[in-house]
């Protein structure tokens, strides 16, 4: 009887472990890269982040715009470049330009974030760029996701079923003899 109310807890534990275990993660991507992650970028995209380190955004601009030419980049690596470049274009004063780089960036990877640590005037412009990105891009409703699979329900109701049955000595349910009364419905 210990065993069966055991196995009863664990199922359901399971079931909601099962559910909720991806939503531990951290679901953003961000910009721009980790000191430890510059260090292992393209050499161009290291130049440019020096560029843009000291100041000098329209060098910066330059290095990455040519860098970004490149019909071969992976998207994470135009991502980090297309983050500086948005930088840059701050630096010089053209926040327009940079919120344009920031919702291109969204457009790639709407899970992109800045990472902790950036200027106050940064975060001001991309957070202007992600709101005004998401007011034109709503979320799409979240698909239809099945609850606890029905095999889960059957086997705890039969689990349950065993237990009232080897408590009481069976049914009063009104259904046959040895039966609990539970009803299982599936839509």
């Amino acid at each position: 009887m210990k065993a069966m109310r055991s196995a009863v807890v664990l199922v359901l534990i399971l079931s909601i472990v099962g559910q909720s275990g991806a939503a531990w993660a951290d679901p953003y991507v961000y910009i721009p890269l980790a000191p430890e992650e510059a260090r292992s970028a393209p050499p161009p995209l290291r130049a440019a982040i020096r560029d843009f380190e000291g100041a000098r955004f329209t060098e910066g601009v330059q290095a990455l715009q040519e860098f970004l030419a490149q019909p071969d980049l992976a998207v994470e690596v135009r991502i980090q470049a297309m983050a500086y470049l948005a930088f840059c274009h701050i630096g010089l004063n053209d926040e327009e330009k940079a919120k344009e780089l920031f919702a291109q960036i969204l457009d790639l990877r709407p899970d992109c974030r800045l990472r902790e640590g950036l200027s106050p005037r940064i975060n001001d412009v991309f957070q202007s760029a992600l709101d005004a990105w998401q007011a034109a891009h709503p979320p799409a409703p979240p698909p239809h996701k099945a609850g606890t699979p029905i095999w889960l329900i059957i086997l705890g109701l039969g689990l349950l079923g065993g237990l009232l049955g080897a408590r009481g000595g069976g049914g009063g349910g009104g259904g046959p003899a040895g039966t609990s009364g539970i009803a299982v419905t599936v839509h």
